[in-house]
């Protein structure tokens, strides 16, 4: 009996010898870099900058239409001054407007002058909103929920971050991002929407840690009609930009 233990022991030590250097056993792959991590350090040093170059593009899509929405323009941060063109497409403005915006006043071009459009600006482009962009604040509004099933493709140059969601879960993380920003839209017209689908994507510079591009296409069922939006910021130049005030007189 004390023999056969022996040998019933030292065949334990043999297969626990063997599964402890099994070569085909799959290697532990190291944890990758944290996405939600890599996001926030991308909004951190933004909000550090003093001017940046942004082209804002809207396309919106229904059954009938399809109406773009274009400002590329020169942003200053403190105090808040912008200067670039406007355009809509699809609608009754075929040609670029020249826009000059210092924080107390909106100003278009007509001809060889410019008029105080204050009142009227936001029919064409939302001074108010551009603050919230130039902090950051649409990245920011992205919900840790939806971060934590972000995907990450890296190069050598950049690192893009992509998220993409149906359903409930579209809705939900949404209604997460919309209740994350002061003065979006209200609990009544989230309720009157139905969200199809919810994509983001966010290209960041791996050397300066600054965005390159923000992307968001959301797909909406609204009164029994589908709109499909993509809006696409594009940032170029951070720190270097700088704007002549037009004479205004």
């Amino acid at each position: 009996m004390k023999k056969v233990l022996l040998t019933v022991l030292a065949a334990l030590a043999v297969v626990s010898t063997g599964c402890g250097n099994d070569k085909s056993a799959k290697p532990t792959k190291p944890a990758g870099p944290n996405i939600a991590k890599l996001v926030q350090a991308a909004t951190a040093t933004q909000v550090k900058q003093k001017s940046v170059h942004m082209a804002v593009t809207t396309m919106v899509s229904t059954a009938s239409q399809t109406t773009h929405a274009d400002l590329d323009a020169d942003f200053i941060m403190k105090p808040l001054q912008m200067r670039g063109t406007s355009q809509v497409t699809g609608q009754t403005q075929p040609k670029p407007v020249e826009l000059y915006y210092d924080a107390k006043h909106s100003y278009l071009k007509v001809g060889d002058h410019w008029i105080d459009a204050s009142k009227s600006m936001t029919a064409m482009a939302n001074p108010a909103g551009f603050a919230g962009q130039l902090r950051g604040d649409q990245i920011k509004a992205i919900p840790q929920s939806a971060l934590k099933q972000a995907k990450l493709k890296r190069t050598k140059a950049t690192d893009t971050v992509t998220m993409g969601f149906t359903g409930k879960r579209a809705k939900a993380i949404w209604t997460q991002g919309q209740q994350a920003q002061a003065g979006a839209g209200s609990d009544s017209q989230l309720k009157q929407t139905s969200i199809k689908k919810l994509h983001y994507q966010l290209v960041i510079d791996r050397a300066s840690q600054l965005p390159q591009q923000y992307q968001l296409r959301i797909t909406v069922k609204r009164q029994g009609q589908t709109i499909d939006e993509l809006i696409t910021i594009t940032y170029a130049n951070w720190g270097k930009v700088t704007i002549t005030t037009p004479d205004l007189k």
